[in-house]
């Protein structure tokens, strides 16, 4: 089986024309899941709903990350933290 590849928000201009309220929700409704396989976030939720709703409305975006490519490094300083729905990560060190 095919599967169709996966859309993101920003490629669905009619989800802008939505009140921002209902953007919010929508939000929600998809990172939620998501980032409360983590135990900081699945707590958080638990005990303060606002700022869980406002990190999965303000602090969350995707990226598709093609095969192969690099997406940090060791001596890269840390920015983001990754969740992954679709694939794997591999990760290898090289000591030199």
């Amino acid at each position: 089986l095919l599967q169709a590849p996966r859309l993101h928000a920003h490629e669905i201009p009619a989800l802008k024309l939505l009140p921002a309220k209902l953007q919010r929700q929508l939000s929600e409704e998809v990172f939620a899941p998501i980032i409360c396989m983590h135990p900081l976030f699945y707590q958080l939720s638990r005990h303060d709903a606002k700022i869980h709703s406002a990190i999965c409305d303000l602090a969350i975006s995707e990226k598709a990350v093609p095969n192969g490519q690099e997406i940090f490094h060791a001596s890269m300083a840390c920015k983001h933290m990754y969740f992954v729905i679709t694939g794997a990560l591999t990760y290898s060190f090289i000591n030199v």
